[in-house]
């Protein structure tokens, strides 16, 4: 099973590394014969079509990926302002009278 909890199994054919290894290397051989087709017909136009032999080979990397984008822009292009995306407000009060908090600093004699 993947991290989206699909099993990999036989039965489901969008898994089946069997379907997809056929489906892959069919790919590969259309790419490789298109291209061989481009290349024979350019060099053959110029050195003559019986005097070209072209051999392709191609490596194609067939990797997937899931990936969900967040993707959020500013409304004011200009001034590079928008929406927030998270803000967070800070208060802080204090109670009490400034007038109370006095005394002797420590190791200090008056």
């Amino acid at each position: 099973m993947n991290q989206f909890f699909e099993y990999f199994d036989l039965k489901n054919e969008k898994n089946s590394s069997g379907a997809s290894f056929a489906s892959q290397h069919q790919i590969k051989q259309q790419i490789e014969r298109d291209v061989q087709r481009q290349v024979q017909n350019l060099l053959g136009t110029l050195m003559g079509h019986d005097k070209v032999v072209v051999s392709v080979t191609a490596d194609i990397d067939f990797t997937q990926e899931n990936r969900e984008e967040n993707i959020v822009e500013p409304v004011d292009k200009e001034n590079m302002e928008g929406i927030a995306i998270s803000a967070q407000r800070i208060t802080e009060t204090f109670t009490g009278n400034a007038d109370q908090a006095g005394g002797i600093p420590e190791g200090g004699n008056w």
